[in-house]
């Protein structure tokens, strides 16, 4: 018998054995689904254990497995497999549901896993002799190896269909819900809610954040999302409602039983971010007017934030900047208001600055040079130099006119640039 020919016959054999394994298998199919979906639900966090979607995955493992006992019976190569309807189906609900790439995959694997020991069983039941067994299992493991990957690569693609379709129209919903609750235009807000996945009728902390894109990345989405996060669990809050608003820029609401006390909102202030993260806070208010209300402030802080040259990572609240907010939308009046009452101490150099940093302080600090100078970490007379300075410059009295002045320099510090003299003019 030639080489050809016994190789031939040992291909029909194993072709044969396929076969019978396949149809030795498909009585089997039931009890195989089910052995995944207890296996997925048990194994794998992401996934719920509830009965409703046990049986949605026993259904689908059935069907996908007899699609592939189909292949193998009509000797369909691997590549002329394309996934079952079942399969797809639960791929695009799993992109919809938000669950990851790599969780899917898992799933996958449980279920390959389970379904080649069953396979296993059923060939061990054939009687087969021990070389066509060995030579059987060889072919059915490359099988379904090659059906698995390119199953994998399919399943992959509609995924990221589905998910890139899906975020496109619920950003789309989501933005047209913030729109319209903050102009106000919203009469159904439980559908409103719905929508975005957030209970308007809470107490609200609105934030506004934004970075610098460099460093060669493309987007610092993920890096305002993870601030955005922190600073909600350092409020009490679960996770925020997010909104991308430009590029570089995300809007945030923190949803909260309760109103957030003074304390919690000052501990999130302080120190610049390491992440350079730069995040404006609204006051906390609640309901839909409230949702409104808070992300003005947090907008109007941001927009005095970026109009002073605030140092990336610094922290913004409204509260502290709401005299500067007054005059945000109108810095043209902002810079004259600041000419008119601080003259040439309204200059830009280091030696102004340095002087109307000294004279802010001296008044906080009602007009102690020993506090003001603990303050400044300088010498009780450098204070009082200094204010002499001052009272030189404005040419006045220091004692007439204190609400002007105090303002003006209130917006000097602040809004910085935007309200001063160049040296130009």
């Amino acid at each position: 018998m030639s080489t050809s020919t016994r190789q031939s016959i040992e291909q029909d054999a194993i072709t044969s054995a396929l076969h019978a394994a396949a149809d030795a298998m498909e009585p089997h199919l039931d009890a195989v689904a089910i052995a995944v979906a207890d296996a997925v639900t048990s194994e794998i966090a992401e996934v719920a254990g509830d009965p409703e979607t046990h049986e949605d995955i026993r259904r689908r493992t059935r069907m996908i497995d007899l699609r592939l006992i189909q292949a193998l019976r009509h000797d369909e190569r691997p590549e002329d497999v394309d996934p079952p309807p079942e399969a797809i189906g639960y791929v695009r609900a799993v992109a919809r549901a938000g669950v990851p790439l790599s969780t899917l995959f898992r799933i996958q694997g449980v279920g390959f896993r389970v379904f080649m020991r069953a396979w296993d069983d059923r060939l061990g039941e054939l009687g087969l002799r021990e070389d066509v067994l060995l030579a059987t299992a060889r072919a059915l493991t490359r099988y379904v190896f090659s059906y698995h990957d390119l199953q994998n690569v399919r399943l992959e693609e509609a995924y990221t269909r589905e998910r890139d379709s899906w975020s496109r129209s619920a950003h789309a919903a989501r933005q047209s819900a913030v729109g319209a609750l903050l102009a106000g235009d919203v009469l159904d807000i439980a559908a409103a809610g719905r929508t975005l996945g957030y209970d308007v009728c809470r107490h609200h902390v609105a934030l506004v954040l934004w970075a610098r894109i460099g460093d060669g990345r493309t987007t610092v989405m993920p890096q305002l999302d993870a601030a955005a996060c922190e600073i909600a669990g350092a409020l009490g809050g679960a996770r925020p409602l997010t909104l991308p608003a430009g590029a570089g820029l995300m809007w945030a609401w923190v949803g909260l039983d309760d109103a957030p006390g003074r304390s919690a909102l000052e501990a999130i202030g302080g120190e610049p971010r390491d992440d350079r993260v730069s995040v404006a806070v609204g006051e906390p208010a609640s309901g839909p007017a409230g949702f409104r209300q808070s992300h003005r402030d947090a907008a109007d802080a941001a927009e005095v934030a970026m109009l002073g040259g605030r140092p990336p990572g610094s922290v913004s609240r409204f509260h502290d900047v709401e005299l500067a907010a007054l005059l945000v939308h109108d810095i043209d009046r902002a810079r004259r208001f600041v000419l008119a009452h601080l003259g040439a101490l309204a200059s830009e150099d280091e030696e102004m600055a340095r002087l109307r940093r000294t004279l802010m302080v001296f008044r906080d600090e009602n007009g102690s040079r020993i506090a003001t100078a603990r303050r400044l970490d300088v010498h009780p007379n450098t204070v009082a130099n200094r204010v002499r300075a001052c009272r030189e410059v404005l040419d006045r009295d220091l004692g007439s006119g204190q609400l002007e002045l105090e303002i003006a320099l209130r917006l000097a510090s602040l809004l910085s640039l935007s309200v001063l003299r160049d040296g130009h003019e």
